[in-house]
């Protein structure tokens, strides 16, 4: 087996509010590796597994992309079972500045393959797309400042079998908006650019604290 690397400290820069998020995450983490508590707690890989004969595994391509199918992985002790993937818990949503956090328990039912990740903007789950296939317990969406989003999570077990939703309600999450001393050069160009070539005139916020007169070259915030 080979050594696991531990994860480094958290930057001096993250704000308060996101970490003690950060320090659960990382001590969970390090449980999982073996690197502090108990031995038992660790996780188990699947080449642990597979090197004391325990599985086989047939389709590597498929676990590199998240998306592992029902032939990826072969049971190879015929008394082992596969349950039906339990309904998740313990979700936590985060919004930071560009990114909203996603953490919940890690699943304990037998034949676990990954968690999925709807989301949607507004709280209705038909409009929802899927936008990730998570195999560990945390997943970071990059999204804009400012924005609001829904969340709908279940888990898939590796025979391909659906979990329920966490629930009927969207998960509801937000970044912040950024600030006048916090709009960069990056910011500006994303900006513009959503808005195609516009040479003169006026751009105005809809409650008027943002102005961009392109016509006599300034930008006022307030």
């Amino acid at each position: 087996m080979s050594q696991r690397k531990g994860l480094p400290g958290i930057p001096p820069d993250v704000s308060n509010s996101l970490r003690p998020l950060l320090q659960a995450l990382i001590e969970q983490a390090e449980v999982g590796a073996g690197q502090r508590g108990e031995a038992k707690e660790r996780f188990v890989t699947l080449a642990e597994l597979e090197t004391i004969g325990a599985v086989e595994i047939t389709n590597l391509a498929a676990l590199r992309s998240r998306g592992i199918d029902s032939d990826t992985v072969v049971l190879t002790n015929n008394t082992a079972t596969i349950s039906q993937p339990e309904k998740l818990s313990g979700p936590v949503l985060t919004g930071g500045k560009t990114r909203i956090v996603l953490s919940w328990n890690y699943p304990v039912y037998d034949g676990h393959a990954y968690t999925e990740i709807w989301r949607s903007s507004t709280d209705d789950r038909t409009d929802a797309v899927l936008v990730a296939r998570e195999a560990q317990f945390i997943y970071s969406d990059p999204v804009d400042p400012g924005a609001t989003y829904f969340y709908w999570l279940r888990n898939v077990g590796v025979d391909g079998k659906i979990g329920a939703w966490h629930g009927t309600a969207g998960l509801e999450a937000a970044t912040d908006k950024l600030g006048k001393d916090e709009i960069t050069v990056t910011e500006l160009s994303a900006f513009t650019a959503n808005l195609g070539t516009i040479t003169a005139g006026v751009l105005q916020s809809a409650d008027g604290k943002m102005i961009i007169d392109l016509t006599r070259k300034f930008i006022y915030i307030r």
